[in-house]
């Protein structure tokens, strides 16, 4: 499961540096059942990270709140 995993990550960061994606839109449905979606830089992805660690929506909306 975790080669999968590893080459699934390793595709998907290729795909992002080959066709230049700037940007990676996410939607999903909470615990709560209720929709939610984020636009994040795409080189929040580049690490491999994101895909294997989660991001963590504190550090996201508290940046986004001191930048605006």
């Amino acid at each position: 499961m975790v080669k999968v995993m590893d080459e699934q990550v390793k595709k998907a960061i290729e795909t992002l540096k080959a066709n230049n994606i700037r940007w990676v839109h996410s939607a999903f449905v909470d615990v709560r059942g209720i929709l939610q979606d984020m636009v994040l830089p795409a080189r929040e992805y580049l690490s491999g990270a994101a895909f294997t660690d989660g991001i963590g929506f504190g550090r996201i909306f508290s940046t986004r709140l001191q930048i605006d």
